[in-house]
């Protein structure tokens, strides 16, 4: 098995840390400060919890994020999160923090239950700690490709904790699992001041079943907004959709495509030009977007200049002439991950 440099690094880092603390703990055993000693022997323990989560990630898997090893199991997200919220019923009641929210999210995912399991324990015990209050936890999904999604778990503490002097085991133990998931931990006030979020993101593979999916999503009679100014080009494009099994709505202004999303059923994707005779593509994206948070949305436009301002997971820029191969690759990637995830997920 080989062991990643970056976690060999960290392992290393906090040995030191420990060995420190120890070493300043008997200091001030020496010098009988039992109290300071008493804090440092605490900070010392907390250390030795990390590098013992370290090596169990270690000796597990090395350290892969979970895309990297498909084999690792499947689990419904809804039991992981049933267990987030008994675990933080648990920690709430033992620390005088009533409990909000129930969170829950649709779709089956591939995932390292075990590990995102801890990160959820640690996530909460880092947002009870240090006072009376409220604790709120939500879960989102975004699509994130055909067979990709991002798990967003959130623990929102009102009023804010009093901060420590240093990150808290439980912080700290968060930020390596999120990270050995192949994700990221952020921990932040809202602007106000009135509560800290504390959120973990992380990837997880999209399973169309309980059980994986072995042939690809069927996306005949998928239903799709085509918004282009230029009569040929626009009649050009809808032909060669249909040919691929799509319902397709065509559009010639901004106004006509703003009409159409509110009559019938949702859209699962967009391809929108970007110059509408005066108006701009992009703006009609954000009006779109107000309707359905999750719309997939591929621009059109005659030049590379604007691809900067078009970005985000459910966003693809292609430039006329539009390569037909391309614009299939992207229509397909957009319409299997809109039907995977489900086109209403939370942005």
């Amino acid at each position: 098995m080989t062991l990643p440099l970056a976690s060999l690094r960290d392992l290393e880092e906090l040995l030191r840390h420990v060995l420190a603390g120890v070493e300043a703990a008997r200091r001030s055993i020496e010098e009988r400060r039992s109290t300071r000693a008493a804090v440092e022997l605490d900070g010392t323990v907390a250390r030795l919890g990390i590098c013992r989560e370290v090596v169990h990630d270690l000796l597990e898997t090395a350290g892969h994020a979970v895309e990297r090893s498909p084999a690792r199991g499947r689990a419904a997200l809804a039991a992981v999160l049933a267990e987030w919220k008994d675990d933080a019923a648990r920690a709430c009641a033992a620390s005088g923090v009533a409990l909000r929210g129930a969170p829950a999210a649709h779709g089956h995912f591939e995932l390292d239950a075990a590990k995102l399991r801890r990160l959820l324990r640690h996530l909460v015990s880092a947002a009870v700690l240090r006072g009376s209050g409220e604790l709120e936890l939500r879960c989102t999904v975004a699509a994130e490709g055909p067979s990709r999604a991002l798990l967003a778990f959130e623990a929102e503490r009102r009023p804010a904790p009093r901060a420590a002097a240093e990150p808290q085991a439980a912080e700290l133990a968060a930020a390596r699992l999120a990270q050995v998931l192949g994700g990221r931990f952020e921990k932040a006030p809202l602007r106000d001041g009135s509560a800290l979020v504390l959120r973990a993101v992380v990837p997880a593979r999209v399973l169309a079943a309980v059980e994986a999916a072995s042939a690809p999503a069927s996306l005949a009679g998928a239903r799709v907004l085509v918004v282009e100014d230029d009569e040929d080009a626009r009649h050009a494009l809808a032909l060669l959709l249909e040919d691929w099994e799509l319902d397709v709505v065509a559009a010639a202004t901004f106004d006509e495509a703003l009409a159409a999303a509110g009559q019938g059923a949702p859209f699962r994707l967009a391809l929108l030009d970007v110059d509408l005779n005066g108006r701009s593509g992009l703006d009609l994206r954000e009006r779109l977007l107000a309707r359905q948070p999750a719309l997939p949305v591929i621009f059109l436009s005659g030049s590379d200049a604007r691809r900067g301002l078009a970005t985000g997971p459910r966003v693809r820029y292609l430039v006329k002439p539009v390569d037909v191969p391309a614009l299939e690759a992207a229509v397909r990637e957009l319409l299997e991950a809109a039907l995977a995830v489900g086109a209403d997920a939370t942005p």
